[in-house]
């Protein structure tokens, strides 16, 4: 019987042991020398769940590529802006050096690992209308103190051109004969373009946005209500009215929870009648931006597949309701 060879290959994605990370990253980091470190999920970074006694702290390896050290930086950088002003986030904890960013040199490349606090309170497995509420306080507050910031090296920009820019690329790359997909993004992107003039961008808020306000990414306090956001992969430079319009895409089966997200939004942080006239365009902005990277990313390579069927199915249902509202505009 013949034996078959021996292969070597490369890695495109790796786990870390968790008792190596136990081991070797926390010894950067004081301790009580009963710390536990246990593997919580894999989304698109690994997360591991730190306990020390009393305390519990959040680990993130950021996936290879994904990120460079400036755009992890520049993360951080929002969150303690954030925590130093008040608001209630999972921030960056710092090893005994001062040290906020470890790398790991894993199969794949180079990884980025961060300490986080550990958010208090508990997981949402959907909104009421009143933790929506809360969740629109929150948001308001945060927007208070972004208002009018600008953070460098931010991997997001959430800014009409760079999104409409992105996605077309992307589509362009992954789709390059689908020539009618072409011709609807572009009916899209002119819908879009026509309602989103230059003189009407500047009438906008501009500032840090969180980029993913789901439900998914806070923590709500039983007793206290207090609200704290975690998960700022996402975060970018741009319109204000991304957040708002991604979080009513997310809540879309639920008009009782966007009233009252907006509702208490707006009694902190005033949105103006042409805000809320734009909302669900930015809700399209954020399906497109969410189109764009997907397809970017989502090449069987790295990330797994997405088949090109099913990106012209979901560019003719973004296609539809931009039909809808310049029907009804």
């Amino acid at each position: 019987m013949h034996t078959s060879p021996v292969l070597t290959l490369p890695v495109s994605y790796s786990v870390i042991s968790s008792q190596a990370l136990q081991q070797e990253l926390l010894a950067f980091y004081p301790h009580s020398g009963q710390v536990k470190v246990l593997f919580l999920y894999q989304g698109m970074h690994d997360t591991y769940l730190v306990q020390d006694t009393s305390v519990t702290y959040v680990l993130r390896i950021y996936r290879a590529g994904w990120k460079t050290f400036e755009q992890v930086e520049a993360e951080l950088q929002v969150l303690l802006f954030l925590h130093a002003q008040g608001l209630s986030v999972s921030f960056p904890i710092a090893d005994k050096q001062g040290i906020f960013i470890h790398r790991i040199i894993s199969p794949e490349g180079e990884r980025l690992a961060v300490l986080f606090s550990y958010a208090a309170g508990e997981k949402l497995s959907s909104l009421s209308p009143r933790e929506a509420s809360l969740f629109g306080s929150y948001m308001a507050q945060m927007h208070q103190i972004t208002q009018g910031e600008h953070v460098s090296h931010l991997q997001r920009n959430y800014s009409v051109t760079s999104i409409l820019d992105g996605t077309r690329q992307a589509i362009q790359t992954i789709l390059p004969t689908y020539l009618d997909v072409y011709r609807k993004l572009e009916q899209i992107f002119e819908i879009l373009t026509r309602q989103l003039t230059p003189i009407v961008r500047k009438e906008l808020k501009t500032g840090i946005c969180h980029g993913d306000p789901h439900y998914e990414n806070i923590f709500i306090e039983p007793g206290t209500d207090k609200v704290t956001m975690f998960d700022f992969d996402f975060s970018g430079n741009g319109f204000l009215l991304y957040d708002i319009g991604s979080f009513c895409f997310y809540e879309r089966h639920q008009k009782n929870n966007i009233t009252s997200f907006l509702e208490s939004y707006s009694q902190l942080l005033p949105l103006t009648s042409l805000e809320l006239e734009l909302v669900p365009y930015f809700t399209l902005l954020m399906r497109l931006f969410h189109l764009g990277a997907r397809s970017k990313n989502a090449d069987g390579i790295k990330t797994p597949l997405w088949f090109p069927d099913e990106i012209v199915a979901k560019i003719c249902e973004i296609e539809r309701e931009a039909q809808r509202l310049h029907i009804v505009k």
